[in-house]
């Protein structure tokens, strides 16, 4: 997944934001160009990149990936704890 987002962004990674999708849902992870990284590091909370979706439109790259775990989002370590790698 990770390697498709980068690949859709190559000519534009500085300016983007790179959604994976499946079936017309937005998943995890978001990948966030070098342009918005001040904007992230002012957010507090558990809103990702959520808002910088919505401010900046014309700068999203849906990515069609054919992954159920984007759908996981691990940000808390409660939730990394219950990762199961294997």
């Amino acid at each position: 997944v990770i390697d498709k987002l980068i690949e859709a962004s190559a000519d534009r990674a500085t300016e983007s934001i790179v959604v994976p999708m499946r079936d017309d849902r937005r998943g995890n992870p978001v990948l966030v160009g070098r342009a918005f990284f001040d904007s992230l590091l002012q957010r507090e909370g558990d809103s990702g990149a959520r808002h910088l979706i919505d401010q900046y439109p014309e700068r999203v790259i849906e990515v069609e990936v054919d992954d159920e775990g984007i759908f996981q989002d691990y940000d808390t370590s409660q939730s990394l704890s219950q990762l199961d790698i294997r």
